[in-house]
């Protein structure tokens, strides 16, 4: 089995250093990956995701964002709070890349990620709103909930669907999130998992992630 890196989901993100399927241009090149892959006997899930403010460039190429307009701890940056017509697009926006996923021969998907735009929804750091998607645990479980929804109504029932639920944080207020809201869904895996690396360590590792990225392309 094979799990890839993050793939954005859209377009508006697309200066970051980041595999894309935000539309049907990146359909060949994912299918040659998946034939590659079952040319050797090994699956491949792919890892959708919305970076949302957790920005690793310039964030005044891209429109960042994010649940509250809230000081990103990595980065300083402060995004703008996303506006309940930005969300129904971001969760569309999975749907629509879930399907070709499934399209260019995947054999299933991963989606939420550390820090990225959807787990921001349940923190109650990066979500100070009291409305459909925030206050209350269940607003806050909203966004992913109805993403999955999205998801599954676009790749069907038989689909298979990873999510990753991060369960702890490394800042004060860092999660949460109740494991029962996940049982109304159908998803066939769930990632359990943590992100435990403090805030400055974190830009360290992003840098040298860039910096050997670009190594391996030049």
């Amino acid at each position: 089995m094979m799990i890839t890196g993050f793939i954005l989901v859209d377009e508006t993100e697309k200066s970051y250093l980041m595999l894309a399927f935000y539309d049907d241009s990146f359909t060949e090149g994912h299918k040659k990956l998946t034939d590659i892959a079952h040319a050797h006997n090994t699956n491949i899930i792919l890892q959708l995701v919305y970076v949302g403010l957790n920005v690793m460039n310039d964030p005044t190429e891209v429109a960042v964002l994010a649940p509250s307009a809230i000081e990103n701890l990595n980065t300083q940056v402060i995004p703008k709070e996303i506006s309940l017509k930005e969300i129904k697009n971001a969760q569309s926006k999975f749907a629509e890349a879930a399907l070709r996923a499934k399209d260019a021969g995947c054999e299933t998907l991963k989606y939420m990620r550390h820090m990225a735009f959807l787990s921001q929804f349940m923190m109650p750091y990066y979500n100070r709103g009291n409305d459909l998607y925030g206050g209350s645990a269940s607003n806050k479980a909203r966004m992913i909930l109805e993403t999955y929804e999205k998801i599954r109504k676009s790749v069907g029932k038989d689909y298979p669907i990873w999510i990753k639920i991060n369960v702890t944080y490394s800042i004060t207020d860092g999660v949460s999130f109740s494991m029962s809201y996940i049982y109304v869904m159908d998803c066939q895996i769930l990632h359990i998992s943590t992100n435990s690396m403090p805030c400055k360590i974190q830009k360290f590792a992003r840098f040298f992630g860039v910096f050997f990225c670009l190594l391996s392309v030049f």
